[in-house]
């Protein structure tokens, strides 16, 4: 396994938790209260492992293979008593390399960036914490949906330009996403060691609409919190890990696939990928309403998976 370095700088993506040690995870608050959440991440790679795993790096005339840039935004809140409802809006700038033409396949002798931008991908979910005291326990159902950038029909799986300038195509909005809809359904445990510090834990199954790929996925993640560091505010140290498993079930998938493949579940649909990431939390008090955030993560080894390093940034409301 590669070395990984650990970076403590800037914003989140929803797979992230609030300042506060008894915000996310299986803890839900008093109704009426929530968070909403903005920031930005950039999320580059340059090698990806294939279906057997093995590990190789991409040659596009020295640019990124991926440079994809989010901005996010993450309501949450709470309806009643112990039933929470969040989502994450998503708006993509995105860049791909290629040295073929996206049209002919012929090579080319300068690689160029396929780009486009728009919104991407979102998701909704409900959390209800059924369990509370030292380790409380909740259950979530979350869904992802195409729907604000997936055009009328069947996907067929080439991407036409719609327009092409020297160095540059511009795909159409499919391009931006999965082109699936999910449905997923989790259990979540966690634990607080005081003020000073919590841990918790998520497991889930993952169906994927026509895509024939559901996926198990399992994280665990914690946080330390230092106090009055610089008067009175809260540093809070954390870091995460998640795995994210394709089980490979179903026939080929069909033509809404997004990643159609000549061969079962041979595509990006079924990859298998794990994550560390790490961050840090600042909030001018215990008991503020705004916190900034700010991190890094990394692929560790994969799957039919790009090899990514994201960094991220974002500022948190609370309510």
């Amino acid at each position: 396994m590669r070395n990984v370095t650990l970076f403590f700088l800037a914003l989140c993506t929803v797979l992230f938790l609030a300042t506060d040690s008894f915000a996310g995870g299986p803890w839900v608050g008093a109704p009426g209260s929530g968070s909403i959440i903005f920031g930005y991440s950039r999320k580059t790679a340059l090698s990806s492992w294939d279906d057997q795993g093995n590990f190789s790096t991409a040659n596009e005339g020295g640019l990124l293979r991926h440079d994809f840039r989010y901005a996010y935004l993450n309501p949450s809140w709470v309806l009643f008593p112990h039933l929470e409802f969040d989502a994450n809006f998503n708006y993509l700038w995105g860049y791909e390399a290629t040295s073929s033409d996206v049209v002919t396949g012929a090579k080319l002798a300068t690689p160029y960036y396929h780009y486009n931008a728009g919104p991407t991908d979102f998701w909704a979910d409900l959390k209800y914490q059924f369990m509370e005291g030292d380790y409380p326990m909740a259950i979530m159902v979350q869904s992802r949906f195409p729907d604000l950038y997936s055009s009328p029909g069947d996907y067929t799986g080439t991407e036409i330009p719609i327009t092409k300038a020297p160095g540059t195509d511009v795909e159409g909005p499919e391009w931006r996403g999965l082109m699936k809809r999910d449905l997923g359904f989790y259990v979540l445990a966690g634990h607080s060691f005081g003020a000073q510090a919590y841990a918790q834990s998520q497991l889930g199954y993952n169906l994927r609409q026509g895509a024939f790929a559901d996926q198990w996925y399992f994280e665990i993640d914690g946080g330390y919190n230092f106090y009055n560091l610089l008067g009175t505010n809260k540093l809070t140290v954390k870091a995460f890990f998640d795995y994210t498993g394709g089980v490979g079930n179903g026939a080929q998938p069909n033509l809404t696939d997004r990643f159609d493949s000549p061969t079962t579940n041979n595509n990006f649909n079924n990859s298998k990928a794990g994550r560390l990431y790490g961050g840090l939390i600042y909030a001018p008090s215990p008991d503020s309403r705004w916190a900034l955030e700010g991190g890094v993560g990394q692929w560790l080894f994969g799957r039919g998976s790009v090899d990514y390093t994201e960094t991220y940034g974002q500022i948190d409301w609370y309510f």
